[in-house]
């Protein structure tokens, strides 16, 4: 009796790790789907990939960046193309030639998926996660989906920040830029030192 308690014991701990997972992930879809409707859901908006920034377009690689694939957001241009505009939380009008900078900067709102706070509107995010691993990020697209593009063009393999849901798990999420037709989630149950299946939508 005894045995076959333990066994039920874990068998209930598994069972309750899993709808833990589960029921994060489904959190982290929902975040994804709302940072979605906010950021473009207003017609005056626009959408890019971090391959934007690339510092040597004359060639056909990714230079100078660690994620390429990443999703911005930006303001579009809210006036004429002869008239000054200021995007909302400037104060200072800008012509349209102000915002042909690399990267359009002036017009950047957010990256769209889980970051630190301190990422997340900061445009040259994609070249500074060096020091991200699996302790603290999880690849949403690697080897598997890439085959040996995963090799010859790394920049394309796609990580996301691992975020705290209170002390028993972590999540991720990630927009794709491909027409924003897939959002996936994950989740991580950091007591357990399992990861359980993502979830897309």
């Amino acid at each position: 009796m005894l045995g076959l308690s333990s066994v039920t014991l874990r068998s209930s701990q598994q069972d309750s790790a899993l709808m833990e997972a589960r029921a994060n992930a489904r959190m982290a879809l929902m975040i994804a789907i709302v940072e979605l409707q906010e950021e473009m859901g207003p017609d005056m908006r626009v959408s890019c990939e971090s391959a934007i920034l690339d510092q040597n377009p004359s060639t056909t690689a990714i230079d100078g960046l660690e994620q390429s694939r990443w999703m911005a957001s930006y303001y579009s241009w809210d006036n004429g193309l002869n008239d000054d505009y200021t995007p909302p939380g400037f104060t200072e009008k800008l012509a349209i030639q102000d915002t042909y900078t690399r990267g359009r900067e002036p017009m950047f709102r957010k990256w769209l998926l889980s970051l630190p706070d301190d990422m997340k509107r900061d445009i040259n995010a994609p070249a500074s996660i060096s020091d991200w691993g699996d302790s603290n990020s999880v690849i949403m697209v690697g080897e598997g989906t890439l085959g040996p593009a995963a090799t010859t063009n790394p920049d394309r393999i796609t990580r996301a920040y691992l975020l705290e849901v209170n002390d028993s798990g972590r999540f991720v999420w990630w927009i794709t830029p491909e027409n924003h037709k897939t959002i996936s989630a994950f989740c991580k149950l950091s007591a357990l030192g399992k990861s359980f299946s993502s979830f897309s939508k």
